[in-house]
């Protein structure tokens, strides 16, 4: 009998990974391309990488608990710092150019009390990443709400607001889930490349 449920029980929880993996695949596959999938694991891979530095758990959810508790207590300094932005500007090469335009675009920002124009880059507000957004947001209230906040400033927050949902509202993300885990590494990498980009930006 304990045989049985053991196995009842294996086979729920195969079950309950396979409909999540599903769910994930069949918004990827409504907006991308296989080839323009494979690109963004590509990204949450990098993004990875440098949240899991110096740590002894190499898991996308250890390691981003672990990097928000940080932000939470020091703000995004210290991150800033062992962040590799060679290595994320290579990144950026690496995928499609159309996996690229799918996500960012460049434009042209200032500094405070600075004159020089210089270049930054920014989530598109518009196109099949957007709507890969809500489509994800049909699961999730929170993406819903991420949207709707990015869409009417036109940015991702600067203040990190998504790092400190996770932080008091850690049931409301499976940080186990592609989507989340895509989402989440898009947020952080132009924040990343935001803070550490300095590039003039030439009128063409």
């Amino acid at each position: 009998m304990k045989k049985i449920a053991k196995l009842i029980l294996i086979g729920f929880l195969v079950l309950n990974y396979a409909c999540k993996t599903n769910s994930s695949t069949k918004e990827l596959n409504s907006h991308f391309t296989k080839k323009e999938i494979a690109d963004l694991k590509y990204v949450n891979n990098f993004f990875k990488e440098q949240i899991c530095k110096n740590q002894k758990d190499k898991d996308f959810k250890t390691c981003f608990e672990n990097m928000n508790k940080e932000f939470i207590e020091f703000g995004f300094d210290p991150i800033f710092q062992r962040v590799d932005f060679e290595s994320q500007k290579k990144m950026y090469e690496s995928i499609s150019k159309s996996t690229f335009d799918k996500i960012w675009g460049f434009s042209k920002s200032w500094k405070y009390s600075d004159t020089t124009k210089y270049k930054s880059i920014g989530i598109s507000t518009v196109g099949k990443y957007v709507d890969y957004l809500k489509d994800v947001g049909k699961e999730n209230n929170y993406i819903i709400e991420y949207t709707d906040n990015f869409l009417s400033i036109g940015d991702i927050d600067g203040l990190g607001l998504l790092g400190y949902h996770i932080f008091e509202k850690p049931n409301d993300l499976d940080l186990n889930d592609l989507n989340i885990k895509t989402i989440i590494s898009i947020n952080y990498l132009t924040k990343f490349d935001n803070a550490l980009r300095v590039e003039k930006w030439y009128d063409k």
